[in-house]
């Protein structure tokens, strides 16, 4: 526990490090997510995150697979899209990647991260490299929203219509 702790402190003291030296893209030019992107804190509202998505889907959580890569554990999040908004996706499937998760014993827990949960109901504002088949959630967190059975976006407390409506005006 003591040395899951002093992981976790170091990895928060460089990702803090870095959000303040650095701008870059938010996926690397390995399909991997930069620290930088993922430590992005700064609070957005909702025109914000839509001016910066480059594509907006509603979906499904499928699948999670966590695996280890340069010293720190990715999830990749399978999303079965339901509908795009905004941008072009290929095939009916996004995978998200985030920073955190579990292999084997081991487990790393980032703050804040975006966290899904299989057959979760998701509206996603996201960010994707052209280069790259993984997306990232803009913001870090923020751009995941959970829509309930009777499509009320929780997060913002508005209908998913009303929602997609805002997404779409304020990233004109």
């Amino acid at each position: 526990m003591k040395q899951l702790f002093s992981i976790l402190f170091a990895l928060f003291a460089v990702l803090v490090f870095i959000s303040f030296t650095h701008a870059q893209s938010p996926l690397a030019e390995n399909n991997q997510l930069t620290e930088e992107a993922l430590s992005r804190n700064v609070e957005m509202n909702l025109q914000e995150m839509a001016m910066q998505a480059n594509t907006t889907v509603v979906g499904t959580v499928m699948d999670r697979k966590s695996y280890y890569k340069g010293g720190h554990i990715y999830s990749d999040i399978a999303i079965s899209v339901e509908e795009v908004i905004r941008g072009e996706v290929n095939g009916d499937t996004v995978v998200v990647q985030v920073l955190g998760g579990t292999v084997g014993d081991l487990e790393m827990v980032v703050f804040p991260s975006a966290r899904f949960s299989l057959a979760e109901r998701v509206l996603l504002l996201l960010e994707k490299e052209p280069a790259s088949s993984k997306y990232a959630v803009v913001g870090g967190h923020q751009g995941k929203f959970t829509v309930d059975a009777k499509d009320k976006v929780q997060e913002l407390g508005v209908s998913l219509n009303e929602a997609i409506f805002d997404i779409l005006e304020f990233s004109e």
